[in-house]
């Protein structure tokens, strides 16, 4: 017995492929406005105030008296600064108080590079024995006027250097 072969036509083929083209655009558009939304975080106001929820991520790497230190990966608690499986890695996700009028981030020291020294347990004498310490924090490359009090951001590369006198 002869089987039947049983033609495709190029125009329902083209459909098909069409039709998943679409709905991958699709996910895609959906998948880049969730990253975006996350990135900037989301603004709620009441009577209290204003809080915007944050997920934020940060490079910092260290020369403590000419020593490079790697942060422990899953560490510090999830919801504010921690670290997760990549190396030096910064990592906040929770929400963060806003000024009512101008919509300002306010100070959070659970984003402060002391906060960072904190969670860590990163001290000057573990590096740089009794010798006196000038400690340094850069950001993009520039010198923040808040110091350790610096409120790091999504995308920053930081660098906390202690420097023997």
């Amino acid at each position: 017995m002869k089987s039947k072969k049983t033609k495709v036509s190029p125009k329902a083929v083209l459909i098909i492929l069409l039709i998943f083209a679409i709905g991958y655009l699709v996910k895609m558009s959906i998948d880049e406005y969730k990253s975006q939304a996350e990135a900037m975080g989301i603004v709620v106001c009441s009577e209290e105030g204003c809080i915007k929820t944050m997920h934020i991520h940060s490079d910092i790497e260290f020369d403590l008296c000419g020593q490079s230190l790697t942060l422990p990966r899953e560490t510090g608690p999830l919801s504010g600064l921690h670290t997760h499986k990549e190396k030096n890695y910064l990592h906040f996700h929770d929400e963060v108080q806003l000024n009512s009028d101008t919509k300002e981030q306010l100070f959070e020291k659970r984003l402060s590079i002391q906060e960072v020294m904190e969670i860590f347990q990163i001290d000057a004498g573990s590096y740089c024995g009794d010798s006196e310490v000038k400690i340094r924090v850069l950001v993009n490359e520039l010198e923040p006027q808040e110091g350790l009090g610096y409120n790091w951001k999504d995308g920053d590369h930081i660098k906390l250097i202690f420097e023997a006198q």
